[in-house]
């Protein structure tokens, strides 16, 4: 396995300002963030060096760590996704964004109606995600990180909408945390997000 692989913890300064959420909840997600990046490393450092003739479906030291790859990598990588798109100064989606919101969802509205209550269903992360094959806007949940993963999907939005989280500023109310992070969107990254999701192909095709 290659020895060089390794992921960098990355800085956001955009949320420490955020309207409606304190620099303390997000301060806890981003040492959450922290910690996976240091396991997704040590993870990493681990597969380098695990003896592959001993790799075995019950149990090993191999099959142990590539289970746990995607659990760590999806988290970080998911956090990451989630910071850098907070930091929105109110504003609403324009433009290709809000044309197919409209089209997928009825409305903006509609869209964050869905959101919210894909949010609320999950016991960890929502998505919006692009689907390359039906070419369509979905909203889907995954209690955790790894379970948003769909082959031909695309994520555009990510969020962390825990109980956990929202507990120690909103208690019980998790919806008003949702719709705190939806309001400290930055729809410019989103709407990024977007023409990088349409500009790709999908994969398994038939010929």
């Amino acid at each position: 396995m290659n020895t060089n692989l390794r992921i960098e913890t990355k800085k956001f300064a955009t949320i420490r300002d955020l309207r409606g959420i304190s620099a303390r909840t997000m301060e806890g997600h981003h040492e959450n963030y922290r910690g996976y990046v240091t396991k997704t490393n040590e993870i990493l450092d681990r597969l380098a060096k695990a003896d592959r003739t001993a790799a075995h479906p019950v149990y090993s030291e191999f099959r142990a760590l590539k289970v746990e790859l995607p659990t760590a990598l999806a988290a970080a990588k998911s956090y990451e996704i989630f910071f850098s798109q907070l930091g929105g100064k109110d504003g609403k989606p324009q433009g290709t964004l809000a044309e197919m919101l409209t089209r997928d969802f009825g409305s903006y509205q509609g869209f964050l109606d869905e959101f919210t209550a894909t949010a609320f269903a999950s016991r960890g992360w929502a998505a919006l995600v692009y689907d390359l094959d039906l070419k369509k806007f979905v909203c889907m949940l995954g209690d955790t990180p790894e379970k948003l993963t769909v082959w031909n999907v695309t994520p555009v939005i990510v969020m962390e909408v825990s109980e956990h989280s929202s507990s120690s500023e909103f208690g019980n109310d998790r919806i008003m945390y949702i719709h705190a992070l939806l309001e400290n969107l930055d729809w410019s990254v989103v709407q990024r997000n977007l023409e990088n999701a349409l500009a790709l192909q999908p994969v398994g095709r038939p010929h």
